[in-house]
């Protein structure tokens, strides 16, 4: 159902955005303070604790004091995934997430399809988005698998979404949903018809596709769903930023610290940084290599044993 305060019905989504206006003009005034938006977002979080940011966002409260009031509301923007720690001095408190987890490449095409971002700056976007999630997700939070999501209810029941679903309800002291329920809300949800993401990638713009991209962040997502905890795993597989997506950010000047020349300057020397360490270690291990090979290391060896005995005695 929609709600007082939503967005309207647009073509790119006829059935509704199921976002309220509220939610969505502080994230677009939160990103315009950063200097960016949902596509040009931050690559590192913004420390939201400190002045004047978080003098900034004290004028939110006011917009908000129903839902700081209140533990019976559900809001939805993708874009929480980075503005979500500003809500906490917004609200005061810290408000459970759901986060649906969806196939890089159908969230990529999506974009492609609605927007005309390229496919590599979607799945950008993907990885930064779920990088900046995963540090704020918790035990009391709710993960899931967009697609085993929309399963029928006969698929899911007894399974491990279901089992996820009924606890974090518990937590949040609601009620669980009967089969027939879920699935009514679903059909009623979701149209097939609609989906951006099975549009057909025309051959020219997927020998664009950057592949080492798309197969570390399809790595990521397998690895997520194979494992018995996803919220955990997928804590793990979004705890770093890969090269791949770094070097994607700098080639297409996809976040706002891409957009300065210290940005790759920055990149540049970390790579130079690394190759000497690299070559430090491969000159000290030589080393060790050699002195191993020695006839004094050999003839060392029975006073070497027996300081290990005396180190483990201790």
């Amino acid at each position: 159902m929609a709600r007082s305060g939503d967005i309207d019905i647009q073509l790119d989504n006829p059935m509704g955005f199921f976002e309220t206006k509220r939610l969505v003009d502080t994230n677009k005034e939160i990103f315009e303070r950063l200097g960016g938006s949902w596509e040009l977002p931050p690559l590192l979080p913004t420390r939201w604790e400190q002045k004047p940011l978080l003098h900034w966002l004290h004028q939110f409260r006011s917009r908000f004091s129903s839902y700081a009031l209140s533990t019976a509301w559900v809001d939805k923007d993708p874009r929480l995934c980075l503005t979500y720690p500003a809500y906490l001095h917004i609200l005061l408190k810290r408000i459970p997430l759901v986060a649906a987890f969806r196939q890089p490449l159908q969230v990529a095409m999506s974009l492609y399809t609605r927007d005309g971002l390229s496919i590599n700056h979607g799945l950008v976007l993907w990885i930064i988005y779920n990088f900046h999630l995963a540090a704020e997700l918790s035990s009391d939070d709710l993960f899931l698998p967009y697609d085993i999501l929309l399963q029928a209810p006969e698929v899911c029941s007894g399974s491990l979404i279901q089992k996820n679903v009924y606890q974090f309800l518990e937590r949040c002291y609601h009620p669980r949903p009967a089969d027939q329920d879920w699935q009514r809300l679903i059909d009623s949800s979701i149209k097939s018809e609609l989906n951006r993401s099975n549009a057909v990638l025309m051959s020219e713009s997927r020998l664009r596709v950057n592949t080492s991209l798309l197969n570390c962040c399809q790595q990521r997502y397998d690895r997520t769903l194979a494992a018995t905890d996803w919220l955990n795993e997928f804590v793990n597989q979004f705890s770093n930023l890969p090269r791949p997506v770094l070097d994607e950010v700098v080639y297409e000047q996809i976040v706002l610290e891409a957009k300065s020349v210290e940005f790759k300057s920055v990149c540049d020397q970390l790579e130079i940084d690394l190759l000497a360490l690299q070559e430090d270690y491969s000159l000290l291990n030589h080393k060790y290599l050699d002195i191993q090979a020695s006839t004094s290391w050999r003839m060392m060896a029975p006073v070497r044993s027996l300081m290990d005995r005396f180190r483990f005695l201790r």
